[in-house]
């Protein structure tokens, strides 16, 4: 049935769908093209499915088994009268050729931006669809529409909840496949609903509920408060995907692997190899089904360290166990180190999603990386000897941990007041604000500009804008005062003159700012002084290191040496990246400049 296809002509199989009615058996016809000539045909975009209970389609005349979603898809996608030219992955790739499997995998970016238009299928009509598909419509059409206008609309919401959360949305593959599409339609059973409409409608939502406030009622508890957040996270989704669409430069791999890390992979090796299509650092000929998780994500992350030319992926690390992971690991203190991955490769298996996850913090954080330059001159430099399972990298270990935070916020919806006042006397903020800081300037200084990680806080928030990141100035100093007075008040609500509520705008601002900086780290104070925010996981007596090619500092962890031959690198593990007020832009390299500090090889693992 499968010809062997011609990698050297980029040939792919498309199906030829025969016409047929409701029952009719479905028939499809095999035929070979060149991705190098012109081809009129549209790709299929699916979520595959459980494969247990197929059914049989005749392909090619003979009978072959696909998965319930497939059949379905291509039982409502037919048209009555004429052929449809289709590319399906399940079906124009021979599942049983590893070989094959991988060199048609190299082509997929090829494939989806080749054919003239991606049918996503959201599969069959549900009850209530249609009114749904209709109000999607309606909304999508004029953007000028009040959501509270529409009749019943908490009942609505809850469908338009039902209809959004199909898995199309949560898989890997579909994001790449979405993005490198020439035009995209949606079909619902056999009811079409255009991009362009569905992606006003999300538009329409985010003006009217969380923008301008008009219609807010939605959020309301009476109006199914949990529902209407969860629609507002779907359609940040469809609104996501088109963002990307639109893109107007290419991007590296970490930065697509953070904006669609959220998304599911029956392979965990997908998770890397279905964004190489839409991503750059990590070349598409690298595809490889005979390698393990383990060897597929570190030489992914190798790649990308080297593309990058820098050590940004470290900072999408997080070694927290949620309370239901069942991922196997290995107890360390407070850190559970995973067991298939060394401490310095990013496990993309682990989906952290939900408001004030991992995920969306690191999202948060990662623009601000590059507004800092704590390697100063010491830049990154491939070691060349490359040993399975360690990253060798020359660093500086400036400090270590002398004493931690007891409590740390785990959410950032819920903020404690008790938690902050514990950091201040840590710091010193209530007996001494204006002694000395080991960095230059007063402990009061180094405080306030630790929790917000000197960063402006409305730089970097405000209503979905995207707004030019700074540092911290003068400015925030009198925002933070404000900001920790009405937290000793509880948040209550005073009265302001209109010249005042600016400045408040500010405070919350620097507050909503603060909340996100600081969830999920613990405050520290090192042997020689310095302060700043580390992973939840710190331990006394880890060490503050400035990497090469390091934007932050990071956290390590000492291991000792089992080895019979000894050896003079710093072997360690990677916790995670901080913010270490006073080496945050090259001053451990002024250090080792005037000789009290020294550069060393290190050894992650």
């Amino acid at each position: 049935m499968y010809d062997k296809l011609d990698q050297s002509k980029s040939q792919i199989r498309l199906i030829r769908l025969l016409p047929g009615h409701d029952f009719d058996e479905i028939h499809c016809e095999l035929f070979t093209v060149s991705l190098d000539e012109s081809n009129a045909f549209e790709a299929l975009s699916y979520v595959w499915g459980k494969k247990d209970n197929p059914l049989p389609i005749i392909l090619g005349g003979q009978e072959t088994k696909v998965t319930r979603s497939l059949e379905s898809a291509l039982r409502h996608l037919r048209y009555d009268e004429k052929e449809r030219i289709l590319w399906v992955d399940a079906v124009c790739i021979n599942q049983g050729d590893d070989d094959e499997r991988r060199s048609q995998v190299q082509l997929m970016q090829r494939v989806y931006s080749s054919a003239t238009q991606v049918v996503v299928w959201l599969g069959p009509l549900q009850e209530k669809d249609e009114q749904t598909i209709e109000m999607i419509e309606r909304l999508g059409s004029d953007r000028r529409l009040h959501w509270s206008a529409i009749p019943n609309i908490d009942f609505e919401l809850l469908r338009l909840y039902r209809f959004l959360r199909h898995d199309w949305w949560s898989r890997i593959w579909t994001a790449q496949e979405a993005a490198l599409a020439k035009q995209i339609i949606y079909y619902r059973g056999k009811t079409r609903l255009s991009s362009h409409v569905l992606t006003n409608m999300a538009i329409s939502y985010t003006e009217h509920v969380s923008k301008t406030h008009c219609c807010d009622s939605l959020m309301a508890p009476k109006n199914r408060v949990v529902v209407s957040r969860d629609v507002t996270t779907l359609t940040e989704n469809i609104l996501q995907l088109r963002q990307f669409q639109l893109r107007t430069r290419n991007y590296n791999f970490d930065e697509v692997a953070l904006m669609f890390r959220h998304r599911q992979a029956t392979d965990p090796l997908d998770k890397v190899y279905g964004l190489l299509g839409i991503s750059c650092g990590i070349k598409e000929s690298s595809i490889d089904y005979r390698k393990s998780k383990a060897e597929v994500y570190e030489l992914a992350t190798r790649d990308i360290i080297s593309h990058n030319n820098n050590l940004n992926i470290l900072s999408h690390i997080f070694h927290s166990k949620p309370a239901n992971s069942k991922r196997p690991s290995v107890a360390d203190g407070l850190v559970n180190w995973p067991k298939d991955v060394p401490s310095w490769v990013p496990d993309w298996t682990i989906i952290d999603n939900k408001a004030g996850g991992d995920i969306e913090l690191i999202r948060y954080k990662a623009p601000l990386l590059d507004h800092y330059n704590a390697c100063g001159t010491l830049s990154y430099k491939s070691m060349g000897d490359t040993v399975a399972g360690r990253l060798h990298v020359n660093g500086v270990c400036c400090d270590t941990i002398e004493e931690i935070s007891n409590k740390s916020y785990e959410q950032y919806l819920t903020p404690d007041v008790d938690i902050i006042q514990d950091w201040r006397r840590m710091a010193g903020m209530e007996k001494d604000p204006g002694k000395g800081y080991v960095g230059g300037d007063t402990v009061s200084e180094a405080f306030w500009r630790t929790l917000c990680l000197d960063i402006r806080a409305r730089t970097i928030l405000g209503e979905g804008k995207v707004r030019l990141i700074r540092r911290a100035g003068d400015r925030e100093r009198a925002v933070h005062l404000a900001y920790w007075y009405t937290r000793l008040a509880g948040r209550t609500v005073l009265r302001v003159s209109r010249e005042e509520a600016g400045f408040m705008k500010r405070v919350t601002e620097f507050d909503n700012h603060i909340l996100k900086t600081t969830v999920r780290r613990r405050f520290v104070i090192s042997r020689k002084g310095y302060m700043g925010l580390a992973p939840s996981g710190v331990e006394i007596g880890d060490h503050i290191c400035i990497l090469a090619g390091g934007k932050v500092p990071f956290i390590v962890r000492a291991v000792q040496h089992n080895d019979s031959q000894a050896t003079s690198r710093f072997v360690c593990r990677l916790l995670g990246d901080s913010y270490i007020h006073g080496l945050m832009d090259g001053e451990a390299m002024k250090l080792v400049d005037d000789g009290v500090l020294k550069v060393e090889d290190f050894e992650l693992i």
